[in-house]
């Protein structure tokens, strides 16, 4: 069964985890498979769920951190996570 948790991960969060891990898990990946042929669609099934257990297993902060530089958005992850979370 499918954890609960997955179902309240933002396409957005998962597409940001994607691209900020992309190189490393395109390596992964071919060493995983070879010279098996793989579909594009089996290449981001893959990249979907490598995404979300990443995610799962990230902090918040960290979180955050990949989705802010993802988008452009550097050097404020500290700041944002205290607004963010009340700790001024």
């Amino acid at each position: 069964m499918a954890d609960p948790q997955v179902f309240n991960i933002g396409y957005d969060l998962i597409e940001a985890y994607i691209g900020y891990y992309e190189d490393e898990w395109t390596e992964e990946l071919h060493s995983e498979i070879g010279d098996k042929p793989i579909t594009d669609d089996e290449v981001k099934l893959w990249m979907e769920n490598k995404a979300t257990q990443k995610i799962l297993n990230h902090t918040p902060k960290r979180r955050l951190e990949v989705y802010l530089e993802w988008n452009g958005i550097i050097g404020y992850v500290g700041r944002i996570f205290e607004l963010a979370t009340g700790r001024l």
